[in-house]
């Protein structure tokens, strides 16, 4: 009885952060503008849960300053603003180097050797100039570098700032000259993470989110 109760409650947690995260990554991204009245109702309807759990989501959404109180619309999405948008990048990018520190120490040989075959099939992308595979390809990049810490509270904390910036960290690669520039950087991540070198893992990551930053955040319509 209880562990049918356990089962339960976890798998509500895990819609309840499924509808936020996607929700998160519709106004980060554009597609639910600011101004546009986030009804319980309607919400609890489109997802098939309880207008509780809705509420649960709203909350969130309110926390991360991405809706807020209307007093004549009730709760609405927030203007997104550039700043608030490069806070986030910022906050993406901070979790990403310290995880490439902890990666240059922990990963597995068997780790290093997955992503050294991953970034080999990410060059067949970049000659074929497959840009809706190369994005999915460096998405998994960056997450198995995580994973590799052996950290699950990092994996959590990456997986919910990236979650909010989804719709804008997949335009990073958009012209053939930018495929091969990634795809070099991400080589110099992986020597340098096959060979140990921590700091070198990061100042090449550094310079791998310098080039997205600059790319992401001058195409942001806000």
């Amino acid at each position: 009885m209880n562990t049918t109760g356990t089962f339960i409650h976890s798998e509500q947690v895990s819609q309840i952060a499924a509808i936020s995260a996607a929700l998160e990554s519709d106004i980060v991204s554009g597609a639910l503008p600011a101004g546009t009245v986030l009804d319980e109702v309607w919400l609890s309807e489109k997802y098939r849960v309880e207008r509780a759990d809705i509420q649960s989501v709203m909350h969130t959404l309110v926390s991360r300053n991405l809706a807020e109180r209307s007093y004549s619309k009730g709760l609405v999405v927030a203007e997104i603003t550039r700043e608030r948008i490069a806070q986030m990048f910022e906050a993406l990018s901070e979790i990403d180097l310290l995880c490439v520190r902890l990666a240059a120490e922990r990963m597995t040989l068997g780790e290093v050797w997955a992503l050294e075959e991953l970034h080999r099939q990410m060059g067949a992308m970049v000659e074929a100039e497959d840009y809706d595979a190369y994005d999915r390809a460096n998405a998994r990049f960056h997450d198995m570098i995580c994973r590799s810490t052996k950290n699950p509270d990092l994996v959590v904390m990456r997986t919910g700032v990236r979650g909010r910036l989804i719709g804008l960290v997949a335009r990073q690669v958009d012209t053939p000259a930018r495929l091969n520039t990634s795809h070099d950087q991400h080589g110099a991540i992986v020597r340098a993470l096959r060979n140990r070198d921590a700091v070198q893992a990061e100042e090449a990551l550094k310079t791998h989110i310098a080039f997205s930053a600059e790319h992401i955040l001058s195409n942001v319509d806000v």
